[in-house]
């Protein structure tokens, strides 16, 4: 691997630990960038060439300055990080319906399946046949085969849903501020693409408003019913912390 590119590297796991520690917590909430309004016409594939990304919360615009974009990646490489972090969200939704049991989780996790499903129809048209595998791809697939890990060792529904929950905020704020430091910057050039990954960026904020709402009342939930012992499953009992590692 060249210096440079295990700079990269090395910089977007910085973007990814910032985001996950200002949202692995049950008592926390995730930061997004602030707001602004975008005077242009609307053409937010093409806007601001020169400042950085343009991207907002809710499908809002505002500007990422070009000083705070902390690393760019080719097109074919961030249409791969992408596909790798859907088809995880894909994959740990799929078990968090075999797993939880409030109904409202389960639904969360039957939206992540499908918006997720959608977002990878698109972007498997926008990514070269001839495209190999990447070292921060590998890096992001390694992590949340991490976050897999851990949330097949939760003992009982209860314990598993506020984990589950948990995680996903943190994952969707991680991927906000990757979007916003990183892969938007490195789609000025490419249009098509980058009007592609404002959808998903939008798509990511509605998941991550969501999951926030959620993370919060099953955790009221559970404190108000007391932690679960063993039964339903699990290694856990009344007297144990909750044990919830999103991100190693």
């Amino acid at each position: 691997m060249t210096s440079t590119r295990m700079a990269r590297v090395v910089c977007l796991a910085a973007v990814a630990l910032s985001a996950t520690s200002c949202a692995s917590t049950p008592d926390s909430s995730a930061d997004l960038p602030p707001t602004q309004a975008d005077p242009g016409n609307g053409d937010t594939a093409g806007a601001n060439a020169a400042g950085g990304a343009t991207a907002g919360v809710n499908g809002t615009s505002s500007t990422i300055p070009a000083s705070e974009t902390l690393a760019t990646f080719t097109e074919s490489e961030v249409v791969g990080m992408v596909i790798v972090t859907s088809s995880d969200a894909i994959e740990q939704a799929s078990f968090a319906q075999l797993r939880a049991e409030n109904p409202e989780v389960k639904a969360f996790a039957e939206r992540m399946i499908a918006d997720h499903t959608r977002a990878l129809g698109r972007l498997s048209g926008l990514r070269a046949v001839s495209a190999g595998p990447d070292p921060t791809s590998a890096l992001l697939q390694r992590e949340d085969q991490v976050v897999a890990l851990d949330l097949q060792t939760q003992g009982g529904a209860a314990v598993f849903e506020l984990a589950y929950m948990t995680t996903q905020v943190a994952a969707q704020a991680r991927m906000i501020a990757m979007l916003d430091r990183s892969f938007l910057p490195s789609l000025v050039a490419a249009r098509s693409t980058r009007a592609v990954m404002l959808d998903v960026r939008s798509m990511y904020v509605g998941h991550l408003v969501k999951a926030l709402d959620l993370q919060q009342r099953v955790l009221r939930s559970l404190m108000t019913a007391g932690t679960p012992d063993s039964a339903g499953g699990g290694g856990g009992n009344a007297g144990s912390p909750l044990r919830i590692t999103p991100h190693k």
